[in-house]
């Protein structure tokens, strides 16, 4: 039996209440606009329009093989190991701790992830490897891996790599998995997902923290060719109403660029401390990085 702790929304809101929160969100693009963000409360990325602030949930999706969790391990690269920034990983359930390793060494180190999972390589290729490995070694990365963990071990890690460790952003990759939701059944699945995304809410803003949810959208046999919008939640638009940002991430997955890639881009559907934007970036296929082509 699924108890329901809040209730996000009804029916009977009265329209002073709608109002109130109407105008608090305008005075929070005027304050974006007036003035920059506070290097306290914002952590920068290295992609132009990407930035996390404290206190907020963040949902990152896409449709069916569009790359999340490349540019989680993307986004991993940027802020714990080129500059140091503590980051802190959940991951309920589709990757196990290997998988997890080889990625992360072949965005870091631009050695082919197939050769690094045949094992054939030059001498020079796992030297660098070696290399990259020590360098992610004294990295300021922190990872829980459980599969179908609960939401109650995963807010204790997550307490954990705050507290002990200042982890500003924490990751949760494969939110689908959470355990939550698999064991829920059809008709109690939407009252499980609206508490589950309520509670990350909830200690996102007790924590003063940026909590990013890695989320697939409901249809996954859509054409992966259309870009996706907020409607593709479909019975699930609880999940954009909840956030503060939401995210996509898209590319051409048929096209390539002279140089290997695809071009693509991430999408700001639903940005409460920005602009709804779009920043062109490039996904590297031999490693599964993406990346900003500075100009």
């Amino acid at each position: 039996m699924i108890v329901i702790t809040h209730i996000f929304y009804c029916m009977s809101n009265y329209i002073h209440e709608i109002i109130d929160i109407t105008i608090e969100s305008i005075e929070k693009k005027i304050k974006f606009v007036q003035e920059p963000s506070n290097s306290e409360d914002c952590l920068k990325t290295g992609f132009s329009s990407l930035e996390f602030h404290k206190g907020e949930l963040c949902v990152l999706s896409s449709k069916s093989w569009m790359g999340k969790s490349a540019f989680v391990l993307s986004l991993i690269k940027q802020l714990a190991v080129e500059n140091k920034q503590p980051v802190g990983l959940v991951v309920p359930g589709n990757y196990d701790d290997i998988t997890l390793g080889k990625r992360l060494i072949s965005i870091c180190s631009g050695i082919d992830i197939g050769k690094i999972n045949s094992g054939v390589f030059k001498p020079v290729d796992f030297q660098k490897i070696k290399n990259t490995a020590d360098k992610l070694y004294d990295s300021p990365v922190y990872f829980f891996t459980e599969p179908n963990c609960n939401y109650s071990d995963a807010s204790e890690s997550i307490k954990d790599m705050v507290q002990k460790f200042h982890s500003n952003l924490l990751i949760v990759e494969g939110f689908d998995f959470f355990q939550e939701l698999v064991d829920s059944e059809k008709q109690e699945y939407r009252n499980a997902l609206e508490n589950l995304i309520w509670n990350f809410r909830s200690l996102a803003n007790e924590l003063a923290v940026s909590i990013l949810l890695v989320i697939d959208l409901p249809d996954q046999n859509s054409d992966r060719l259309v870009e996706p919008t907020l409607l593709d939640f479909k019975k699930y638009m609880i999940i954009p109403t909840m956030a503060d940002q939401v995210i996509f991430v898209y590319r051409d997955y048929i096209h390539l660029t002279s140089d290997g890639c695809n071009e693509g881009k991430l999408i700001f559907a639903k940005n409460e401390h920005g602009f709804r934007s779009e920043t062109p970036i490039k996904y590297k296929l031999t490693t599964g990085e993406f990346f900003e082509e500075k100009k």
